[in-house]
């Protein structure tokens, strides 16, 4: 019976120690560095696509106010 424990124990750390791995390989390979700042770089290219877009007006639940759109 402890045997059985001993190896379900075992196997378990080991998943556990390969997903560990796995997921700092991923995070450091993951991260987009070409430009130094990138991450900074991504979040204010969604920022502004973010203000520039009108998601309720697209789908047609609101008027359109922007100059491209208008009907």
């Amino acid at each position: 019976m402890m045997g059985r424990i001993r190896i379900g124990l075992t196997g378990l750390a080991s998943v556990f120690l390969v997903v560990l791995l796995g997921a700092a390989i991923f995070s450091m390979f993951g991260e987009d560095t070409r430009n130094g700042n990138g991450a900074a770089a991504n979040k204010a290219e969604t920022a502004n696509h973010a203000e520039a877009t009108e998601p309720l007006a697209e789908l047609g639940l609101t008027p359109n106010t922007d100059s491209h759109g208008r009907r």
